[in-house]
């Protein structure tokens, strides 16, 4: 029963989300998150499956080597910063694992404790490999993609040259554009760069004889 009535307890808290929505503010990021959700599923999506193949290779190459009975354990780094739950020797955990990788670091402990315990640097190859392709990759690019959508959406398309019945239609047609989805995603990275630069170059332009 008294766990019932904490859980209900947190509930209310929730409510707390709704006083947000009215402040405007956290109303806009709120708003850009969830515009944001649709075009991040495929990202995500991959990342989550990358995570299920390497869990399913951890799982057949480093199961069952993290156990009670292992006594090189204590000489790794597992043992010393208590990360023995997170091991290989089940599918949920091998899950856990690499999401702890992706997300929290501490890449150094795991690879050199692995090492240790198989004996071999070929587990080095699956560590880096992991590394390369969430980190460096996916990751990169999902940031990529959440800090330079709202650039996207909100770059002006005015030009000082054309007449307003011209900007009109320009922002009409931008307007189309956000509403079709066109747009791949490379055009407006390369948008959303011309955009952030343009500025600084009739200055520069400007300051030259």
């Amino acid at each position: 029963m008294a766990n019932r009535i904490r859980y209900l307890l947190l509930a209310a808290m929730l409510r707390l989300i709704r006083l947000m929505m009215f402040v405007q503010q956290y109303d806009r990021l709120i708003a850009t998150f969830l515009s944001l959700v649709p075009s991040l599923m495929p990202y995500l999506g991959t990342i989550f499956c990358v995570l299920c193949i390497y869990c399913s290779l951890g799982v057949q190459i480093f199961g069952g080597i993290v156990n009670a009975g292992n006594t090189s354990l204590e000489a790794t780094g597992l043992y010393d910063n208590d990360y023995l739950l997170f091991n290989f020797n089940d599918y949920p955990n091998g899950m856990v694992t690499l999401f702890n990788l992706l997300v929290m670091g501490n890449w150094q402990i795991w690879i050199q404790s692995y090492v240790d315990l198989t004996g071999t640097s070929w587990t080095l190859t699956y560590f880096v490999s992991f590394y390369i392709i969430t980190q460096l990759l996916l990751l990169n690019v999902v940031i990529t993609f959440v800090v330079l959508r709202p650039f996207s959406d909100e770059m002006p398309t005015k030009s000082p040259g054309k007449s307003e019945e011209e900007n009109k239609d320009a922002d009409g047609e931008k307007d189309r554009r956000q509403t079709v989805g066109t747009k791949s995603f490379s055009q407006k990275i390369y948008a959303c760069f011309h955009y952030i630069f343009s500025s600084k170059l009739p200055q520069s332009q400007s300051s030259n004889p």
